[in-house]
This record gives C-alpha cells, sequence and structure tokens, in this order.
C-alpha cells in the first residue's frame, strides 16, 4: 500500500523518498512502524536541503511506501455460532470470526455477508444480506455480528444490515476484514439451509392472572402466524392442572398446586419441519 504520510510518520521505503542521492541519510532501528530518519537529502520536489534528526522540519512531507502486511480471517473460523431458532420473537443468526494480522494492527472494521452456495465474492459474487462492523480501536482478535430477522418478515428494519435471505435456500457466510490500511480476502464458512418460513410464535393469557389452588382457570391462545397459512392446530399439556392434554385455541383446567407446568404446541397450515413451536413455562399459583 503506497499512501503519502508526514515526515516521521510511519515505516519508509527509503527509495521512494525521491532524494537525487542518499547523502547519507540513515533509517533507524523501527518499532512497529515508527522509524527515524537521520542526515540530510536533497529532494527534487522540495527545493532546497532536507535535515533528518536535525533541524525540525515539521512543515515538511516526503512520499514515502507505508510497509504493511494485510490482515487476514483466519481459515476455518468463520461460523454460525447463534440462532437458527425460528419459534423466538426474532429469529437471527450470530456469524463468527477470528483476526490475525502479521504487524499487530488491529481490526479496523470488518464486512460479513451472506451469498448463495456456489457464488463467491472475491470473484464478483453478490450477498443477499451483509453488513459491516465498525471496531477501531479494539485489541480483539475474535468477533461476532448478529443478523437480526434474516428472512425479512419483520417490518422494523435494521440500521446496520442490507438485505435479507430467500427462503429454503443454501448460503455460506463470507467475511474480510480491513486494518487500516488493507483489506484481506473474502473467507467463507460452511454452507447452512435457510426454513421455508418462521414458525408460528406462541403465547398465550391466563385467566385469572394469577390463577388460584382448588379453581377453574383459562388459558387462551394468542399465537402469531408468520406462514401465511394460519394456525391449524394446538396441544396444551398440564401438570397440576386437569384435564391435560387439551387440543382447542383454549384449555379450561382446574388447579390442584401452588405451580402449574404448561406446554403448549401450536401448527401452522404449511405442516413441514419448521410449522410447529413450542412454549414451556412454570406458572406460579395464589392460594
Amino acid at each position: 500500500t503506497k499512501k503519502p504520510f508526514s515526515l516521521f510518520a510511519s515505516l519508509l521505503d527509503f527509495a521512494t523518498v525521491h532524494a537525487q542521492s542518499s547523502y547519507g541519510v540513515q533509517l533507524g532501528t523501527c518499532v512497529d512502524k515508527e522509524c527515524p530518519l537521520s542526515g540530510v537529502a536533497w529532494g527534487s520536489e522540495i527545493v532546497g536541503w532536507l535535515a533528518f534528526g536535525g533541524s525540525e522540519c515539521s512543515s515538511c512531507t516526503v512520499s514515502a511506501d507505508v510497509i504493511n502486511e494485510p490482515p487476514e480471517v483466519v481459515a476455518g473460523s468463520v461460523l454460525i455460532v447463534a440462532g437458527g431458532n425460528w419459534c423466538v420473537e426474532e429469529p437471527y443468526y450470530t456469524v463468527q470470526w477470528d483476526y490475525s494480522d502479521g504487524d499487530n494492527d488491529s481490526q479496523d472494521r470488518a464486512e460479513i455477508a451472506f451469498v448463495q452456495t456456489g457464488s463467491d465474492p472475491n470473484t464478483g459474487g453478490t450477498p443477499d444480506l451483509e453488513a459491516t462492523k465498525i471496531t477501531t480501536g479494539t485489541e480483539f482478535t475474535r468477533f461476532t455480528h448478529h443478523f437480526s430477522d434474516p428472512l425479512g418478515y419483520l417490518t422494523t428494519g435494521y440500521y446496520d444490515q442490507t438485505g435479507y435471505l430467500d427462503t429454503d435456500e443454501n448460503y455460506k457466510p463470507w467475511v474480510k476484514v480491513f486494518d487500516g490500511f488493507d483489506w484481506s480476502p473474502w473467507v467463507a464458512g460452511d454452507t447452512i439451509t435457510t426454513p421455508t418460513h418462521y414458525g408460528p410464535y406462541v403465547d398465550y393469557t391466563w385467566d385469572p392472572d394469577p390463577p388460584s389452588v382448588g379453581n377453574f382457570a383459562t388459558t387462551t391462545d394468542i399465537s402469531i402466524d408468520r406462514s401465511s397459512s394460519g394456525l391449524s392446530s394446538w396441544l396444551w399439556e398440564f401438570n397440576n392442572a386437569t384435564p391435560s392434554p387439551q387440543t382447542e385455541s383454549s384449555a379450561h383446567v382446574f388447579i390442584t398446586s401452588s405451580t402449574v407446568d404448561v406446554a403448549l404446541t401450536v401448527t401452522d397450515g404449511l405442516g413441514d419441519a419448521y410449522s410447529s413451536c413450542t412454549l414451556t413455562e412454570t406458572k406460579d399459583v395464589t392460594g
């Protein structure tokens, strides 16, 4: 990477100072990318002599090469480490990667993308879902990024990501990183298959709330269908409440203990592997 830098600002390839002769200018011992120069030189782009390491020349600049080792995403480190539960209120994927840099520059930012399997962003493949993660000033080597609502079902939108994934499609997560000077190539993780749709988001109410021991109570389903096919069946299972099980959208039960364990399974009309979701809870009871 070649950039103009202020005098003494970075590690210099002295051959690019454009001097007609070195005139005894010496490059001192470098620490990271900071390297002292000493001596004098004549520059064809600057009229007169330049003194290095002697009199102060705060207004002088030289053209220099930044000697930088590009960063890399560690091979095999791109993983989906969380998410993929299509029954939760806000489904998500979390992508993780490890960062490495030969001259110890910290990660400045990363781009994370999902690209359909068989396509490569290094050769022009277009992401369907992508995000940029700014990490300036961090010294970590392992990073994650959270993609909310990857199918784009919810209407809220997210400022830090663009696009959405097709349903029932194969994708790979890809990551590339930037150290402030250079970008790494894109590196891919393993293939994942998106669902046909999000399952029902299961929820229900109690009446009365809370219920009481030795009395009847009614539970009523208020689940949200996310298949556009409607909800088709319900299964209520109770411990310490009778009768159990029940199979309507509401259940009328007699409470027999100070806590009631409830499992409600709701199924949508598509009837595939993503159509059924279950909510379990323990309900405290009065009396």
